[in-house]
């Protein structure tokens, strides 16, 4: 449909196919979703994000900025004090892709209600004119930056477009989260945002197998645009994390391919970043635990303990990739790092589940977590 110019929605190479990692874009032919996958290296202070290839989760713990920071023992890799945003774009063939489902949708009889209205035109031409600047030249001054209105008029063409035409959509909504972070801090935006993805994604529906392509893929494009939320310097919402943990709690993790996994991994990661910026209610603190443990057989109990709820849910769960494995592990480290830099405590119970999780982690992933299994396990 693109021709020549080809439009993906990750940059790099393509992860082995036995990973389940790849697949063609059953809308495009030969324009192709792909995770990009540099072979995972022994854990180190530093390491490439495989989508993004040069973004790099920074291991070199920043200065401590909490005076109670000053008593932790200093460790090589964490804290991980730096989110690691989808922010790779191919933005003239996204573009060419939207407006080619447009007329696509315009031309139908049966569909040409759905189309996008002119008002809406104008606001994502003026996305993507900003995008091909800042994308092109990040260090470019330039104009007329989107606000809360060019979230609202993506959001509504996403609620009007089908299934197999919404794709291309959602990955400007991570474009724009990911560029123009100050265009979701109107009160409700993100919230909104949340919803109106989770619905297009049709995350609440059943997830029986054999899922069709296109709500894979647009799934995988959700959690990522939702991670891109979570950037250095962003403000701390309550209402919408308490309602982004409960959405996560849900996630299908056996039925999700590579791409997928990761990028809840990543959410997961950028979301305990946040944490070391501003400390989460318990009860969050608590569910964010217990899904990365999920995701490595951890299991303790509520806004911190949620979203270590789904950490854990993410380690117990995942048995192939390492660099899933790695991002949540350094998730649930930055979670334990903050807890104790804010004298926070974890239960007996809750440190025994922990620790029973990251030794089988050790013995499955060694090579690639070793080291920073160790550095969690000190903070418990």
């Amino acid at each position: 449909m693109l021709g020549a110019s080809r439009y993906r929605s990750s940059g790099g190479s393509a992860p082995p196919s036995a990973s389940g990692g790849e697949y063609m874009d059953p809308f495009t032919g030969a324009s192709r979703y792909s995770g990009a996958a540099s072979t995972p290296t022994a854990a180190s202070s530093n390491f490439q994000d495989p989508y993004t290839g040069a973004s790099r989760y920074s291991g070199a713990p920043s200065q401590p900025t909490s005076p109670s920071s000053s008593s932790l023992v200093q460790l090589k890799l964490l804290p991980m004090r730096h989110s690691s945003p989808f922010k790779q774009a191919n933005v003239e063939g996204m573009r060419t892709k939207v407006f080619h489902f447009n007329d696509v949708l315009r031309n139908e009889i049966s569909t040409t209600m759905s189309a996008m209205y002119p008002e809406e035109i104008s606001a994502i031409e003026g996305v993507f004119l900003y995008l091909g600047q800042v994308v092109s030249d990040p260090s470019t001054a330039a104009q007329n930056i989107p606000d809360a209105s060019s979230v609202e008029a993506i959001l509504q063409v996403i609620e009007r477009w089908p299934r197999d035409q919404r794709f291309p959509v959602i990955d400007l909504a991570r474009l724009l989260a990911g560029y123009c972070p100050g265009a979701f801090n109107t009160p409700g935006t993100k919230r909104r945002f949340l919803k109106v993805l989770t619905t297009a994604a049709e995350w609440n529906t059943p997830w029986t197998p054999p899922i069709p392509k296109a709500r894979e893929t647009n799934s995988y494009l959700m959690l990522r645009a939702l991670a891109n939320i979570y950037q250095d310097g962003s403000a701390y919402d309550k209402m919408f994390q308490g309602d982004l943990l409960a959405v996560l709690d849900q996630a299908p993790y056996e039925t999700f391919v590579l791409l997928q996994r990761r990028a809840l991994a990543t959410l997961l990661f950028n979301m305990s970043t946040s944490y070391l910026q501003t400390p989460f209610e318990i009860p969050q603190r608590n569910q964010h635990l217990a899904l990365i443990l999920r995701a490595s057989y951890l299991a303790p109990s509520f806004l911190c303990i949620q979203l270590m709820t789904t950490c854990q849910q993410v380690l117990q769960k995942e048995k192939e990739d390492s660099e899933t494995v790695y991002r949540t592990v350094a998730a649930l480290g930055n979670m334990l790092y903050g807890m104790k830099a804010n004298k926070a405590l974890l239960s007996t119970t809750q440190s025994a589940d922990i620790a029973s999780a990251l030794q089988s982690i050790s013995q499955t992933f060694r090579e690639r977590v070793e080291t920073l299994v160790k550095e969690t396990n000190s903070l418990l």
